[in-house]
């Protein structure tokens, strides 16, 4: 098929890619690089291409002496004064023949020069044990030279060798598909093949399928946690429930009220199962007489999922806070309602917390009275603290 401008310039960037693996420009050499999302199923204007991994357990030998290169460059305060990043002064090292950087060739160092482009001199100075494994992570250097040079290619997740299966959680697609792999290294000729209208069309026939049968469990859960949510606003609370954060799994269980809801989540979770089972990655008999307009479909589904599944993780978080205000392990003087704004106001951006309350206060939680009263206390206690100091 014909290829927007926007789909030519995602196109160049998956070549670009191929070719890296092919000339081993990454820390690693890779086993296939698969891909996913709307760019597959024929949408002309694609915001991006979400990427699958197989690596090997090896990475490139010359990986390791890179990172020994950033132990011993990444305290060199000189160093840092005269370059605004540890590319830079990778580059001045070069140029002045410094001992540190001599031994390296210069089909090695040019790849050196591309892992740590996108690195500062913060990165390379954790404060965390995340940060700190990164420094010598292969494929924390991957990701980052592709979000600079390749970008709107999201590298989503990374499988080992022993992962034949592929985890699919999180990743919310229908279909995946083999873009570069050592047995088949020609990236344009795999494009021009995963773009026909053929591959197309059946590309576009299981995400379709496969929205359906994930918008039916995700709706049934989140029926469920209404119904569990308004149960937990009309039982009364316990004295101190033993397992106060689980509890309340059994109750809603076995609960005359939600025997119905209860099925129906897990009947569509079955099925859910079973399509994982038997019918994902497979062809599906489904006809497709329009492209775009299917197209379409499949990405309003995804709008409908990625919304529930949103909607779900808020329904989720005052169910477990109901759940454990009801257990009566926590003494407060606080009512149910009270209470869930008050923790789930807790965390989170300021953008975040003004979203959360924002859900809060749709669904009836008395967000502005709790706000109000942190507000009064907020100021009796600095109230307080001045009078303190005033009397001594």
């Amino acid at each position: 098929m014909e290829l927007t401008k926007r789909q030519k310039t995602l196109f160049d960037r998956l070549v670009t890619l191929g070719e890296w693996a092919n000339t081993g420009e990454l820390p690693y050499h890779p086993l296939e690089i698969l891909g996913f999302g709307s760019f597959f199923r024929g949408k002309r204007n694609p915001n991006d291409i979400d990427l699958i991994f197989r690596i090997p357990k090896e990475h490139l030998p010359e990986f390791d002496e890179f990172v020994q290169l950033l132990y011993e460059i990444r305290n060199d305060w000189d160093l840092e004064e005269r370059n605004a990043n540890p590319h830079d002064a990778l580059v001045e090292l070069r140029t002045n023949e410094d001992q540190r950087v001599a031994n390296f060739s210069d089909s090695v160092f040019r790849k050196y020069l591309n892992w740590i482009k996108p690195y500062s001199w913060n990165m390379l100075r954790p404060n965390d044990i995340h940060q700190h494994n990164e420094i010598a992570s292969p494929y924390a250097y991957s990701k980052r030279m592709i979000k600079m040079n390749l970008p709107k290619l999201n590298v989503v997740s990374y499988l080992s060798p022993e992962e034949e299966k592929m985890k699919r959680d999180g990743l919310r697609c229908g279909f995946v598909v083999s873009i570069w792999s050592k047995d088949s290294p020609d990236t344009v000729s795999n494009l021009k093949r995963l773009l026909s209208e053929e591959c197309v069309v059946q590309n576009l026939a299981r995400e379709l399928a496969y929205f359906d049968v994930q918008i039916s469990e995700v709706s049934a859960y989140k029926q469920l946690l209404e119904a569990e949510i308004e149960l937990l606003l009309k039982i009364p609370r316990r004295r101190k429930a033993k397992n106060g954060s689980i509890w309340f799994d059994e109750y809603s269980e076995s609960h005359a009220n939600l025997v119905v809801v209860h099925q129906g989540y897990n009947s569509a979770k079955e099925a859910s199962k079973r399509f994982d089972e038997e019918q994902w990655g497979k062809e599906i008999d489904i006809k497709i007489r329009s492209v775009a307009e299917s197209a379409k479909t499949a990405d309003q589904s995804r709008k409908t999922l990625k919304e529930l599944y949103r909607l779900n993780d808020m329904l989720e978080s005052i169910r477990n806070v109901l759940a454990y205000f009801k257990s009566g392990e926590d003494e407060t003087e606080l009512n149910a309602k009270e209470y869930v704004v008050d923790c789930i106001l807790k965390s989170g951006s300021q953008k975040l917390k003004d979203e959360k309350a924002e859900f809060l206060r749709n669904r009836g939680f008395p967000v502005d009275h709790v706000l109000k009263k942190k507000e009064r206390d907020h100021r009796k206690h600095i109230s307080e603290i001045r009078a303190q100091f005033d009397n001594q």
